[in-house]
């Protein structure tokens, strides 16, 4: 009896123990496929690889049952690999993407409430809510990206421009104006416009934002920007090129990163990005591409009459977990405990201290000096997106604002001609799914 009850006792410390430590997996090895997006540099490490590495080793040294695959997917893949990985039964574990994008996959991802835990109340509302859909989280929030007004203020106090001083950040629109004329001068420019490069969906199409327009439907489903607010938008934007010249000429043939190196130089004073622009500053400065360093502060696009608030393109990003059809429990249970790890105080504390990452977590939010007016806009945050591919619409988007900067087609025209060739596109996709 005795040997029976010791035999018993270590089986039930062995079980015990394989419990023990929540993500260990146990018994036989757990294989997950982590894919991933070109996201770029990712904190104190000499290269994204390295980054990739490193998490995979630190994750699997405490978890020696799991093995880790790393596939690196491009901007213009991922969905087509999504598409043929749930085909085929076989989806990655584990990806990130902007996390609103989860509502097209849910039927697809774990929910992650369960595996939240105290997690849940140092995530920042709006990151956790951005991949919350019908009462269920899917996205372990990671950063925030989105696209403000980053100024100049070292040329804001040279010039006497005078921010918003309301706590969010917003100014009216001949507020902006006058900030735009008192900044332009000799070979400083106020604000650029451009019409080069997919980017455009994430700057440009602010613009039309602000003046209560929109690229799509309010399902999502269908082109919907001839509308009059977008009219409104797009004349706004030819009077600022040709009319008070308080952007750069040229914006026909103008892309973002031109736009961005002009920024760098001083002779924009005013332009979109991201919240990591002081990273961005500070490289460009110690690769002798930016002649110093010069402060800088966050602000929103400028109301315009007839609306109350501004709006935006904020997108934290996520990382979610697919369903599986093999070694479902031990697969899913892995899988969330390296996105915790991934997304843990721990890990982003560096890339928010650095100004790399905009937080998502309360307890990293007060490392980030400009956390609050970035993150303002959030009020009005607006989702370009439609329901079918970026690849499906991005030319016509490049199209829409080359026509009008460059006068080839009227504003009119120009939205008219954009409904038109992206919804026939958008039937074409539908019928061939």
């Amino acid at each position: 009896m005795k040997k029976v009850l010791v035999l018993l006792f270590i089986g039930l410390c062995i079980t015990l123990s394989a419990f023990a430590g929540g993500s260990r997996a146990s018994g036989s090895a757990v294989n997950l496929v982590w894919l991933h997006q070109p996201f770029g540099y990712m904190g104190p490490y000499s290269s994204t690889i390295e980054w990739r590495e490193t998490m995979i080793r630190q994750f699997t040294r405490d978890n020696p049952n799991v093995n880790i695959s790393f596939e690196e997917t491009t901007w213009n893949g991922w969905q087509a690999a999504l598409a043929t990985g749930i085909a085929a039964n076989t989806p990655p574990d584990i990806f990130a993407f902007g996390s609103w994008i989860a509502n097209d996959y849910k039927d697809y991802l774990e929910p992650i409430d369960s595996y939240l835990g105290a997690e849940r109340d140092d995530f920042i509302e709006s990151a956790l809510e951005a991949g919350t859909f019908d009462g269920k989280a899917y996205a372990w929030p990671w950063f925030h990206s989105g696209t403000n007004i980053v100024v100049n203020m070292d040329l804001a106090r040279e010039r006497g421009v005078r921010l918003p001083t309301n706590p969010e950040g917003d100014w009216t629109l001949a507020e902006f104006l006058e900030a735009c004329r008192l900044f332009t001068h000799d070979d400083v420019y106020a604000f650029p416009l451009y019409a080069v490069s997919t980017s455009i969906n994430w700057q440009m199409v602010s613009i039309i934002a602000n003046f209560g327009g929109d690229l799509f439907s309010a399902d999502r489903r269908w082109a919907n920007v001839n509308t009059p607010e977008s009219l409104a938008a797009l004349e706004f934007m030819l009077r600022m090129q040709d009319e008070y010249r308080y952007s750069p000429p040229g914006g026909v043939g103008l892309d973002s990163a031109a736009a961005g190196e002009m920024f760098l130089q001083g002779r924009l004073a005013m332009n979109v990005n991201g919240g990591d622009f002081s990273a961005s500053l500070r490289q460009a400065v110690e690769q002798g591409r930016a002649p110093k360093m010069f402060d800088i502060e966050y602000v929103q696009f400028p109301i315009v009459p007839g609306r109350n608030t501004t709006a935006t393109r904020i997108g934290p990003t996520g990382f979610v977990v697919f369903k599986q059809h093999t070694n479902v429990e031990a697969r899913r249970d892995a899988a969330m405990a390296f996105c915790k790890m991934l997304t843990s105080a721990e890990e982003l504390r560096y890339m928010t201290e650095h100004g790399i990452f905009v937080p998502v977590r309360k307890s990293l939010a007060p490392l980030f000096p400009l956390y609050r007016n970035f993150v303002a806009a959030e009020r009005g945050k607006v989702i370009y997106d439609a329901h079918v591919p970026e690849t499906v619409y991005n030319e016509d988007i490049m199209v829409l604002f080359q026509s009008v900067l460059g006068r080839t087609r009227t504003p009119a025209q120009a939205l008219a001609h954009f409904d038109t060739t992206v919804n026939a596109k958008i039937q074409r996709f539908y019928n061939e799914q």
